[in-house]
């Protein structure tokens, strides 16, 4: 992915949706980030362990939207309790930007 180190993650995409369990679509995704050890009350580590995913793992997908280049990477993780599991991360990269953001990360099986 482009800009790998430009990586971005936003507060909001982790407050309201990845580790949201109220939120209809990210509760599930936040039921196993709460289990790998992530919580709002270290938001910063989340981001560095999702931009981390995306530096040390390779493109398994790219796709072009009307939006911009969106990239899908895939590869094991361990998290902050040493929970183990398969993460995809899907970052765009829209055609006025050339920093990828975050898009969604959720768990793929083992």
């Amino acid at each position: 992915m482009p800009s790998r180190e430009n990586a971005l993650v936003e507060d909001t995409k982790i407050t309201g949706y990845l580790l949201n369990l109220e939120h209809p679509d990210g509760r599930s995704k936040a039921s196993l980030f709460l289990k790998a050890g992530f919580r709002l009350d270290n938001i910063a580590e989340f981001r560095a362990f999702l931009i981390n995913h995306a530096q040390v793992h390779q493109v398994a997908k790219t796709e072009q939207t009307k939006f911009g280049t969106k990239y899908i990477i895939e590869g094991q993780v361990e998290g902050l309790d040493s929970f183990r599991f398969n993460l995809r991360t899907v970052w765009i990269m829209t055609t006025s930007s050339k920093q990828p953001k975050l898009i969604t990360a959720y768990p793929l099986p083992l």
